[in-house]
């Protein structure tokens, strides 16, 4: 690998070489470690790097080095100390992940859904977005950090009346991207489904008919009430009168399945 750094080990006594006797290198845990290389020839010692490093791991080494004279009576020990630097190699990612929700069509607020971000580098500083490409999210659903948890907020209403549908499926893309330059990104995908709600009064129409008071009294359809409601899953429609399924003189009587008033 690559040359961190070269020292040199000396003697001031001539012709006294000098013998590395020992070097260790050990991780910021204290375990001996093969990261590093230690290489020595006569008293020049080479540090290097031996395999790739990553601060995540360890976010130093320490070489111990002893050097010892030819006679083996004098040494003397001397510790380097190599720091490892973070650099940003990890996009954020979504951890504990939800990725389905249903909601109402005009429920609005937090979508209760469990998210969390997390970025093995040192440094933690994302942000939150929602891509807002779709039809029907955009300016539609928001997206917010607190610390690494992320919060989904359904914003506007989604209409699911007017194609006569009992939901719709609508996929909120989250985009997470952290601060450095250049920035890394992940991406989660939340499945919404939209379900329908009460939320339009039927519409009826046949509702006024002309009886002359002559007419003689007899059970007859009068006429057929017919009545339409925008909400899918409000198709069954019952009718009656304020009183019941008899107006308040009992002279007309209304089936509140059919609509028919005799």
């Amino acid at each position: 690998g690559s040359a961190l750094a070269t020292l040199e080990a000396t003697d001031e006594d001539e012709n006294d070489p000098v013998a590395i006797t020992t070097r260790v290198v050990k991780d910021a845990d204290g375990q001996v470690s093969t990261d590093l290389d230690v290489s020595v020839v006569g008293g020049t010692i080479t540090i290097g790097v031996a395999a790739t490093l990553a601060y995540e791991d360890s976010t130093f080494y320490t070489v111990e080095l002893v050097a010892t004279d030819s006679f083996g009576a004098n040494s003397d020990a001397y510790l380097v100390r190599v720091a490892v630097d973070d650099v940003n190699n990890h996009a954020p990612v979504f951890v504990n992940a939800t990725s389905a929700v249903e909601v109402g069509e005009t429920q609005l607020g937090d979508l209760g859904l469990s998210l969390e971000l997390v970025d093995l580098d040192s440094m933690f500083n994302a942000t939150i977005r929602v891509n807002n490409t779709g039809v029907w999210t955009a300016n539609t659903f928001s997206a917010s950090l607190s610390g690494r948890f992320v919060y989904v907020t359904k914003t506007g209403a989604i209409d699911v009346d007017s194609e006569g549908l009992l939901q719709r499926v609508v996929e909120v893309q989250l985009i997470a991207a952290d601060a450095a330059n250049p920035f890394l990104t992940s991406t989660h995908t939340v499945t919404v489904t939209v379900l329908d709600e009460n939320t339009n009064d039927p519409t009826t129409s046949n509702t006024s008919i002309s009886v002359s008071e002559n007419e003689v009294p007899q059970a007859r359809t009068l006429v057929m009430l017919t009545a339409q409601d925008a909400d899918a899953s409000n198709a069954a429609l019952t009718f009656w009168f304020e009183n019941g399924a008899q107006d308040a003189s009992g002279t007309f009587h209304v089936d509140t399945n059919s609509g028919n008033v005799t």
